[in-house]
């Protein structure tokens, strides 16, 4: 998928499926605004988040603070909220382990550079209660997965969690690797599982064609579409190494469920190419 860019910019996407026998690209849904130099971030349940950018290259007052949320399943936009600071040139956005998405820095002027953060929560975080008030959903939990040491090609891995019978899939996500508003290695892959008694057996992805070796964000998503907060594993013909400690995010989510910002998000942008 490819998103906005020009110069002045287009609000268009486009989207090309390489799994066909002649690929092509076809014209799909286009944004709510025109963005160059914009950002574009894939989710834990597909969906793909467009924020930023601006319609002319680095012109902060045709900047776009609305983001919008791709549907894959209806090739559609949506409203996905308003951040507070313009994210141009040399702004990133990245999917954190808690399923938010973490947005900083940009240049409004050549020379100047945004210092704000800001982390934006999807509508997958947030339910209502009884009186109809928004709150924070709850999320799924993943207490291990075994063999520790990582995930191979054709096998079959298992994941721990309390929440087993309630899990309607299971992912994998490339952490992001942002630069001038493109991300060449984002990759979603779903994995197929069955449920036992506290615990999914799931089947590995099938090689390195589909999950290029390399550590991703596991994360289960349970039948509200609510996803955990992810746990980092390494793919690998021959896994042997544990993923670095300290990665499966634990004080991200403390801070940013709930955080700073209402369902549906806040925060904001980048921009030019996507996903």
């Amino acid at each position: 998928m490819i998103l906005g860019g020009g110069d002045p910019a287009t609000e268009t996407t486009e989207i090309i499926d390489l799994s066909v026998d002649n690929p092509a690209w076809q014209w799909s849904d286009s944004m709510s605004q025109p963005r160059i130099q914009m950002n574009a971030v894939i989710l834990p349940n597909g969906n793909v988040l467009a924020l930023g950018g601006s319609a002319y290259n680095e012109d902060v007052t045709t900047a776009s603070l609305t983001a919008d949320l791709f549907d894959p399943g209806t090739g559609t936009f949506s409203s996905a909220g308003a951040g507070a600071y313009p994210r141009l040139y040399h702004s990133v956005a990245l999917l954190l382990p808690d399923a938010t998405v973490w947005v900083a820095g940009g240049n409004p002027t050549r020379g100047t550079y945004e210092q704000h953060m800001e982390i934006y929560s999807p509508a997958y975080l947030f339910t209502t209660d009884a009186d109809g008030n928004t709150i924070p959903a709850t999320q799924p939990t993943i207490t291990s997965v075994t063999p520790p040491q990582g995930i191979g090609y054709g096998g079959s891995f298992q994941v721990q969690t309390p929440n087993a019978a309630d899990i309607a899939s299971v992912v994998l996500v490339r952490p992001g690797s942002v630069t001038h508003a493109f991300d060449m290695d984002q990759r979603l892959v779903g994995l197929s599982f069955t449920a036992g008694d506290g615990l999914l057996n799931v089947n590995g992805p099938a090689n390195g064609n589909i999950a290029p070796p390399g550590y991703y964000m596991l994360f289960i998503l349970n039948k509200a579409g609510v996803p955990s907060v992810a746990t980092f594993v390494q793919v690998s013909p021959a896994p042997t190494a544990r993923a670095p400690a300290g990665m499966t995010a634990d004080s991200a989510s403390e801070s940013a469920v709930g955080g700073l910002f209402g369902p549906g998000g806040v925060d904001r942008s980048p921009g030019s190419k996507g996903t």
